[in-house]
């Protein structure tokens, strides 16, 4: 019988990484998950630290080469790649042509060179043809959103149909296993739990900061940084647990994001499970993420519509991706037809 082969990202506490390889594990057939010494922090990258990534997803490359020379890899396996921007991925193309076996390759695509505001916009032109080559290999990919799909799709010329808009992991039993949902009573203060860069509209946060008297809070569970002379109205908290995270979370009585790049919204996910009054812009996936009224159009409108609109969301909006891992499984065992 066929088997599904699951190439995962590394687990690191500042991103949900854990939270989505432990809804998918349950449903795979073989992990891939390297046994090295890493460090947890992201010093160098965004998403993932540059250096750490390469050398957790070289680890696997030796996994996937060691599967085939084991004869372990059988015609109508899939191969699962937690995350598209894995060079392993030619290696497996590479090896099942030429060994003639008939493997089947998925991945998951949470932003990159079709995204116009993501980091990956300083690689040079030789990317554009490493991404694409990327795409072309799979047999399926899985996006963020319908704007996230749209962009794909433009930017690659890809077959609309080969790319599935399920959202990305997302997992409501995580969440409820802190045991922090409606324990708090709402204090006056804004949440903003974003990066500190410009994809994440910093311009636009420090605009609205200066044109009202409520509280913000940034959080980070990263390290301190040295971040420019904020308004006083501006409280940054850094080196968080997720717990601490949730628990300011589960107090803030509002959340707004600026975003500019947003290909599915975890932060929006959470705000909505912690009852917050949300306020997201109309741009990149956000206005797919919540009813029309808790999108604002420019910064200037923040201050009112937080004033005077009732801006919570039913909590239908984050259950109804709970089960994005089980959907990603089921399309490809009806795709690859076991």
């Amino acid at each position: 019988m066929s088997k599904i082969i699951y190439i995962p990202l590394e687990e690191l506490p500042q991103r949900y990484t854990g939270m989505m390889n432990n809804a998918i594990y349950p449903l795979v057939d073989i992990t891939l998950y390297p046994d090295i010494e890493i460090d947890k922090e992201i010093k160098r990258g965004q998403f993932l630290d540059i250096v750490n990534t390469t050398k957790f997803k070289a680890a696997q490359v030796q996994m996937i080469a060691d599967l085939f020379n084991e004869g372990k890899v059988d015609n109508g396996d899939v191969f699962l790649v937690g995350d598209i921007f894995f060079p392993g991925i030619e290696s497996i193309k590479y090896m099942s042509e030429l060994l003639g076996i008939n493997v089947h390759v998925y991945g998951i695509n949470y932003a990159g060179r079709a995204d116009k505001t993501d980091f990956v916009q300083n690689l040079s032109y030789w990317s554009d043809a490493s991404e694409l080559g990327y795409h072309q290999i799979c047999d399926g990919i899985f996006v963020g959103s319908e704007d996230h799909k749209n962009n794909v799709v433009d930017y690659f010329g890809l077959n609309s149909a080969t790319v599935h808009a399920t959202g990305l992991i997302w997992d409501l039993g995580y969440m409820e296993g802190f045991n922090l949902r409606d324990k708090f009573q709402k204090e006056d203060f804004v949440i903003w739990p974003h990066r500190w860069c410009e994809e994440k509209g910093i311009d636009d946060l420090v605009n609205f900061a200066k044109n009202t008297k409520k509280k913000i809070v940034i959080t980070s569970s990263g390290p301190k940084k040295d971040l420019p002379k904020l308004p006083k109205n501006i409280e940054y908290r850094y080196g968080l647990t997720k717990k601490e995270y949730y628990e300011l979370m589960a107090k803030a009585r509002w959340y707004l994001s600026n975003a500019y790049q947003e290909t599915f919204g975890y932060t929006i996910q959470e705000a909505i499970f912690f009852g917050c009054q949300i306020l997201v812009p109309n741009r990149a996936c956000s206005p797919e993420m919540v009813p029309s009224k808790c999108v604002y159009e420019s910064w200037e409108e923040i201050e009112t519509k937080f004033n005077t609109e009732d801006l919570s969301v039913p909590f239908s909006y984050t259950e109804k991706w709970h089960n994005n891992a089980k959907t990603i499984i089921n399309i490809i065992r009806e795709e690859c037809r076991f």
